[in-house]
């Protein structure tokens, strides 16, 4: 997490936002544009909910305990996503640029979303 100079890259911290950020703005964006609903009001279609429901789906999961860790399951695949991302980063932010980083970041995330929205849609129907 520290680099040479013993202090944090303000692009790594900007990469452990991101996601919280995105999935509020995405959140915001599904609400007001697309479904005209009011964005302050609390649902069960943000990320962590769809890959729980449909991991809870697959496989066929009604008891307390299975279900505590289908959600644990969850946490920790969200976890691999942004850590690979951050991995990546770590690796070779300072050998391509940061710029090449947030570039490379922001179309992963872009197309991250596509697939979540499309997901959301199917669940949805």
């Amino acid at each position: 997490l520290l680099n040479i100079r013993g202090m944090i890259a303000p692009f790594e911290i900007a990469c452990y936002l991101f996601y919280p950020a995105a999935e509020v703005i995405f959140s915001f964006i599904r609400r007001t544009i697309f479904y005209n609903q009011n964005p302050f009001k609390a649902d069960n279609l943000h990320l962590h909910s769809l890959i729980f429901t449909i991991l809870k789906q697959k496989l066929s999961v009604n008891d307390k305990l299975n279900i505590e860790n289908i959600n644990r399951l969850t946490s920790l695949i969200i976890l691999l996503f942004v850590s690979l991302l951050l991995i990546f980063v770590y690796k070779y932010g300072e050998l391509i640029g940061y710029k090449n980083c947030t570039y490379f970041l922001l179309t992963t995330y872009a197309f991250f979303y596509v697939y979540v929205f499309r997901l959301y849609r199917k669940l949805t129907k």
